[in-house]
């Protein structure tokens, strides 16, 4: 499904008119980016977060998060603010990004971290489905939606140490045997100590021992 008939041609982070051959965000802001340029670095800071816990192919993140970061706001924006299509049109423009680098290469499924139902339901979508559901439309790769979900309904992590959160997330989610595939690509909002994608691949290596896994966020915790 296209939606860019929904999203007027503004910024997604300033909210300005795009000119010119601009896509997504401004040349003003694109400066302003604190890019992280993960899909060029080999044992990036994203895979390094899961060296000795979890076997990850390669991992990515578009900008790194942090207090006063100029993508902050954005952020906080498609996760908290009921902005779920800005979720959408970042990922769109990563995306086209990874693209030309081919970082896509052999991935053959698009899954996203899912929320509880019940934080669904309170919150009224899952920001890391948009993402993942973007990634999928620029692709082509299939998305798969309902490949995992989540059982326990954890209290925020925000407050926890790395142990804790590794302990938290272990056993809080469910893949469903078929309809995993050999390669994916685990998509998520911001990532943080990596616990929530340990937790993820935890239960996708419990029903498919030999799927590859990879890791694209949007933001990455600084």
């Amino acid at each position: 499904m296209n939606l860019s008939f929904l999203f007027p041609h503004k910024c997604i982070i300033c909210g300005n008119r795009l000119c010119g051959n601009e896509s997504f965000v401004c040349r003003h802001c694109d400066r302003k980016l604190p890019r992280t340029d993960f899909h060029k670095i080999k044992d990036n800071e994203a895979e390094q977060l899961f060296f000795g816990k979890c076997e990850i192919e390669k991992a990515a993140s578009f900008c790194y998060y942090y207090s006063g970061a100029y993508f902050q706001n954005a952020v906080h924006e498609m996760k908290y603010g009921n902005n779920p299509r800005l979720a959408y049109k970042a990922a769109s423009f990563y995306a086209e990004e990874l693209l030309s680098f081919g970082w896509f290469s052999g991935i053959d499924a698009v899954v996203p971290v899912p929320v509880h139902f019940f934080k669904e339901i309170k919150r009224g979508y899952n920001q890391s489905h948009w993402i993942a559901k973007a990634i999928s439309d620029t692709t082509g790769i299939p998305l798969y939606s309902s490949a995992l979900k989540k059982i326990v309904n954890n209290k925020s992590q925000t407050d926890k140490n790395t142990f804790l959160r590794y302990e938290n997330t272990s056993g809080a989610y469910k893949a469903r045997a078929l309809s995993i595939p050999s390669n994916i690509l685990i998509v998520d909002d911001v990532l943080t100590s990596g616990a929530t994608v340990f937790g993820c691949t935890e239960a996708v290596k419990s029903v498919n021992p030999e799927c590859r896994i990879s890791v694209l966020s949007l933001g990455f915790a600084k």
